[in-house]
Parts: structure tokens; sequence; C-alpha cells
């Protein structure tokens, strides 16, 4: 049994937890460029990951749910964490539109393996503008609040959205 969970797949994502750590190790020591570029690999790893996972046909619903949960906490508590270290604005967390759009969906969980199914291309999507945010935020390049804007705009929308299809199939089932 525990093959089936200590996959190469899953490796890659708890590796990314352990970047994560790391990352707020080092922010904590103050040693902010070390830090970006542990949460930057922390973050770009996400791609590889599920690449992993099927071309080693390693697919599982915790595998799914491992990835999605490190990829939380990695851009929300990564934002979070460069917020309190005062190395980004507060109003960073407008990068957190879609994460804090899709709460609801821990407290209402229709039958059926919605958590599985994920956001697809538009979830992965969202995390590249919110990690391109966090990096334009921690570079201060200019145009800051017009790239807020925009991530918290498709983030929302693809809550709504997100939401909406699982509501249309929760209906479909009763």
């Amino acid at each position: 049994m525990k093959g089936k969970y200590l996959t190469a797949a899953n490796g890659v994502t708890i590796f990314r937890l352990v970047l994560f750590l790391l990352f707020l190790i080092y922010l904590y020591l103050q040693q902010p460029i070390v830090a970006g570029a542990l949460l930057l690999a922390a973050w770009g790893l996400d791609a590889i990951d599920g690449f992993v996972a099927r071309i080693f046909h390693q697919q599982s619903d915790i595998g799914s749910w491992l990835d999605k949960t490190i990829d939380r906490a990695v851009i929300g508590l990564g934002v979070l964490a460069l917020i309190a270290g005062g190395y980004i604005p507060p109003k960073a967390l407008l990068l957190l539109t879609k994460d804090i759009g899709l709460f609801p969906l821990f407290t209402i969980q229709p039958p059926g393996a919605w958590w599985v199914q994920g956001l697809g291309w538009t979830g992965k999507g969202m995390t590249f503008l919110q990690g391109i945010g966090i990096l334009w935020l921690l570079l201060d390049l200019r145009y800051a609040n017009y790239l807020l804007g925009i991530v918290a705009v498709a983030g929302g929308a693809v809550a709504v959205w997100h939401l909406n299809c699982v509501v249309r199939k929760y209906e479909q089932r009763n």
C-alpha cells in the first residue's frame, strides 16, 4: 500500500513543500534573495508534478489533493509571509482572489470527486499569473496596480466559473 502513495509525482510535490518551508526559514532570517529563489522554485515545480504523474501513470486522488494543498500553501501562505515581512504591500492579497473565492468548496462538498478534477488550464493559468504577480511586486516593477487588478478580476471569474460548474454537476446528480 505504501508504494501507491510514494510515487515520483508525489515526491516532487513533497519536495515543493520542503522548498516552501526553507523559503519561510530564509525569510525569517531576512535573506530575501535566497527566500525568493526558494519560493520561485517551489512555485515553478508546480508545472512538473502533474506532468510526472501523467507520464508515469501515477495519477491518484491523494496525489491531486496533495498537489492542490501544496499549491495553496506556496501561493497563499507565501503571499502572507511576504506581506508580514514587509517585502510586498498588503494589496498583494488581491493575488489570492481565486483561492478565497473557492473557499466554499471546502465546506459544501457535493458527492463525487469535484476536488480531484481541479480547474484545468484556468487553474494553471491563474497560478502562473499569481506567481508573476508575486515576482512583479518583489522586483517593485511599474504598473503593479494594473497587474493586481487583472489577477484579481481573472481570479474572481475563475472562482465563480468553477463554483458554477460544481453546482451544475451537483444538480445533475440529484
